[in-house]
């Protein structure tokens, strides 16, 4: 089974900006979410795989990755 542990990066630039989203949300505070996550997941599994385990997405079941993923509450950034 393959360990990859490359950290991926969403950037502004793929993000379809000229889209209404609700609740106030924009392009960049998806953005800003999704690598956060990145961040979280890419941390699990580095120290997952130095610990010789699989990443958690291969030894969860998908329903239950899929539940941890919408589930992960970050605190909303610091604000000036």
């Amino acid at each position: 089974m393959p360990r990859y542990t490359e950290r991926p990066q969403a950037d502004l630039r793929d993000a379809n900006t000229a889209i209404t989203l609700p609740h106030g949300m924009n392009a960049a505070g998806v953005v800003t979410a999704v690598n956060d996550l990145y961040s979280y997941l890419h941390a699990i599994n580095r120290a997952s795989v130095e610990y010789g385990y699989d990443r958690l997405a291969d030894i969860q079941l998908r329903a239950a990755f899929s539940g941890l993923v919408s589930e992960v509450d970050f605190p909303p950034p610091d604000t000036p």
